[in-house]
């Protein structure tokens, strides 16, 4: 399961996959509330899991929810288990 870019190593996209792990379907300004990140961020990054298939977006009328695809949620139990491994709550 290769990616495109070495930026899952960092800390937002992992709150960002762990947050829709835990909640199924959230839309970008309650993710950028919930992970504590400028919206402009949160978007900047949530283009890049889009991009890499980990998340999809799902147009609703006005508003575009976002939930992990099959190879996102796969990523997201794993970190969640890493987590849980060195006592991490999340």
């Amino acid at each position: 399961m290769a990616l495109k870019s070495e930026y899952m190593f960092y800390g937002k996209p992992n709150l960002i996959l762990l947050e829709v792990l835990r909640v199924k379907m959230t839309t970008s300004t309650r993710l950028s509330k919930s992970i504590c990140a400028t919206y402009s961020h949160t978007s900047n990054v949530l283009k890049r899991l889009v991009n890499d298939d980990i998340l999809e977006r799902i147009p609703d009328g006005r508003q575009v929810f976002l939930k992990l695809t099959p190879k996102g949620k796969s990523i997201a139990l794993k970190l969640k288990s890493i987590d849980e491994k060195v006592g991490v709550k999340f």
